[in-house]
């Protein structure tokens, strides 16, 4: 079917990503039509993401913008980040149209004839992207092992000071993330992550998340890392 006016960019995927890039868009130039084709009604990964805020500096100042951001940080449900983005989209004019299960690029390209630009945003298994460049631009290996160190604080922390973690760094010879939770009944969760090699991931290997190393392991997991 045709439509009466065609937008001028047409996002496949109303998800965070696709939400989030629509926004940036509209709040920089207001005179674009976007429209987002999303096959959910509901929103449905429930997983967790730690946010830093530099990921989502824009350099765009609409105050509703600061504003969604500045509320998202640290830990965040994904469900709330698409809320949020989902009712900023709507107040700047956004159409969103859910239950459109785009399966045929060539279709959509058809149905909106004068539409300028077809963004993908349809995540990993990504229809745009499979049917315009095959599986070519699809990179599916490990770029990194991580080692998990957690431990837990009484009361709260706060991060390593720059000299400390350079120090630790140096000391270790491997790169270390710190991640530090919010406290709870009086005890604050710290987790380090630790980039190794696949080497020293295999002398790991009968560690897990079910079955972690323990104080009495630390001598044998230590000599691993060095």
């Amino acid at each position: 079917r045709m439509e009466e006016k065609d937008p001028d960019i047409v996002i496949v995927g109303a998800g965070p990503v696709g939400l989030f890039l629509a926004i940036q868009i509209v709040l920089r130039n207001p005179t674009l039509k976007v429209v987002m084709m999303e096959k959910y009604a509901e929103y449905k990964r429930k997983h967790v993401l730690r946010i830093e805020k530099e990921s989502l500096e824009t350099g765009i100042n609409d105050p509703r913008l600061v504003k969604l951001v500045s509320e998202l940080k640290g830990k965040t449900p994904t469900s709330l980040i698409e809320e949020n983005f989902k009712a900023l989209a709507g107040e700047i004019g956004i159409s969103i149209r859910v239950g459109e299960y785009v399966k045929d690029i060539e279709a959509l390209q058809k149905r909106f004839h004068n539409t300028r630009y077809f963004i993908g945003a349809d995540g990993r298994k990504s229809v745009m992207r499979t049917q315009k460049f095959g599986d070519n631009l699809c990179l599916n290996y490990n770029v990194m092992k991580v080692a998990f160190c957690k431990y837990r604080v009484e009361g709260e922390t706060s991060p390593f000071h720059w000299t400390r973690y350079i120090s630790l760094v140096h000391d270790s010879n491997h790169t270390i993330y710190e991640l530090i939770g919010k406290p709870k009944d009086g005890v604050t969760s710290v987790t380090l992550q630790i980039f190794v090699s696949s080497e020293e991931l295999e002398k790991m290997s009968r560690f897990n998340f079910k079955d972690p190393a323990k104080i009495a392991d630390l001598e044998s997991v230590s000599a691993v890392l060095g």
